[in-house]
């Protein structure tokens, strides 16, 4: 699949309020720009070791035989399908809540960039994410660099109007929650059917 589809799929997976997106709205709003940025730079650098590491996972699957190839291609599209139904269901579930912190800069950097990797879910979708997308004679290659660093643009330019859209985004985005969460599931669940086609032909 093209890197403009990944493109699409993951900005609308990011954009989707999720936790980093809850982060950098909630100290946006009550800490200020200055101490969002370094949590956003954390965040979005600890989304890109999670994003590299599990390429190269999926790449080692790839260099094996073609069955155990074929069989997770099929749990990955399976667990797309799942978390694509725990979307829809949950999609108006989201709230905001603002925080206030007098941590230093360091320490929100920190903070950003441990809370992206003691997130199972960022691994597994990742993990299910990247196959589809990936060079299966030559996975970790020149596509691979660009794919992390669509994930490292996106996610830091969706922080970022998360951070700057303050309590005006805030309201925009609590009434099209649902609407979001909806788009979305419906979106990976596609990318789960691509997946089971390409292994059934």
């Amino acid at each position: 699949m093209s890197l403009w589809l990944f493109a699409l799929l993951f900005w609308t997976i990011s954009f989707t309020p999720g936790p980093n997106m809850l982060l950098a709205m909630s100290f946006g709003l009550s800490a200020g720009w200055r101490k969002t940025l370094p949590l956003i730079f954390g965040a979005v650098c600890g989304l890109a070791c999670v994003a590299f590491v599990c390429g190269v996972g999926v790449g080692a699957i790839f260099a094996t035989n073609e069955l155990i190839f074929h069989a997770f291609m099929c749990a990955c599209a399976a667990y797309l399908g799942y978390l694509a139904f725990k979307m829809w269901q949950n999609a108006k579930n989201v709230e905001f809540k603002a925080q206030k912190t007098s941590a230093k800069l360091g320490a929100l950097f920190i903070y950003g960039f441990t809370s992206c990797l003691s997130n199972p879910k960022s691994w597994a979708a990742f993990v299910a994410l990247l196959p589809p997308f990936l060079d299966r004679a030559n996975p970790l290659n020149a596509k691979f660099a660009l794919i992390i660093g669509l994930v490292v643009a996106i996610e830091f330019a969706n922080m970022c109007l998360y951070m700057l859209g303050g309590l005006m985004l805030r309201k925009v985005l609590a009434e099209r929650t649902a609407l979001l969460g909806h788009f979305s599931a419906l979106l990976i669940a596609f990318v789960a059917v691509m997946m089971l086609i390409s292994v059934i032909k």
